[in-house]
């Protein structure tokens, strides 16, 4: 059986620039339609296709250009091919500024990198402590939302006295509370 992961980057790179680095960084061989192999994991580039686009846009509010797709093959192998996958994900993040979500089967948030902030889910665990110790990126370990798999909204808590201005605003604009807040979080995030 094989394990599943894709990293979705928004970069200016295209996909022949990713293959490129991948190809020239790690003891890969390369293989027909922009793909690399090693003894457990076999990994593909290719531009992000515009649904996906839109979806990623509006459940981690990027859009992003470029798949990395990854497949970790027979299980007596799964180790080499996780330490190759952190390791291919640590790289393309450090010569690439722009956000990403690392997502195990296209939907589970494994890593992700939003304005600049690199967060590894705490659950579940994809790499033992030791194995992130050779991450000389920045990041935390905290548990993130998945909303591809169908994750709840994150619930604010506000004081009543901002709710009730909240709501005021929203009626007298024809908006949903909802929608409202979104509007005002979103420009307060773009202005910062």
């Amino acid at each position: 059986m094989s394990l599943d992961y894709e990293l979705r980057l928004e970069t200016n790179f295209n996909s022949n620039n990713i293959y490129d680095i991948l190809s020239n960084q790690f003891d890969l061989q390369p293989g027909e339609d922009q793909r690399l192999f090693n003894s457990g994991i076999i990994i593909g580039v290719s531009p992000e296709k515009p649904a996906t686009q839109y979806l990623m846009l509006e459940n981690y509010g990027f859009k992003p250009t470029i798949d990395v797709w990854f497949r970790l093959k027979h299980q007596d192998e799964k180790i080499l091919g996780k330490q190759t996958l952190l390791n291919v994900s640590i790289l393309l993040l450090s010569q690439i500024s722009g956000d990403a979500v690392l997502l195990f089967n296209s939907e589970k948030t494994v890593l992700q990198r939003i304005s600049g902030v690199l967060i590894f889910n705490q659950k579940p665990e994809t790499w033992q402590d030791s194995e992130l110790s050779q991450v000389e990126l920045n990041y935390h370990v905290k548990p993130l939302k998945s909303p591809l798999l169908g994750d709840p909204s994150p619930k604010i808590a506000i004081q009543p006295a901002i709710y009730s201005r909240l709501q005021a605003l929203a009626i007298s604009q024809g908006k949903s509370l909802k929608q409202l807040t979104n509007d005002v979080l979103k420009a307060g995030l773009i202005n910062e």
